[in-house]
């Protein structure tokens, strides 16, 4: 995953949580997930972690 992929999944997750930290600790945890998951399964991994995030 490149730096604008990582971008983009930052921009999707930190409207949810509105926690620079925890956004980023998410986004770097989703980049260490196996690679062979596309682009659309890891956003919506880091959106559904994100949403549970907030609901605790």
């Amino acid at each position: 995953m490149n730096k604008k992929q990582a971008t983009h999944l930052y921009a999707l997750v930190y409207p949810i949580i509105r926690n620079k930290k925890t956004a980023k600790k998410i986004v770097i945890d989703m980049l260490r997930i196996d690679q062979k998951l596309g682009e659309k399964e890891l956003a919506r991994k880091a959106i559904n972690r994100a949403i549970e995030t907030v609901k605790r």
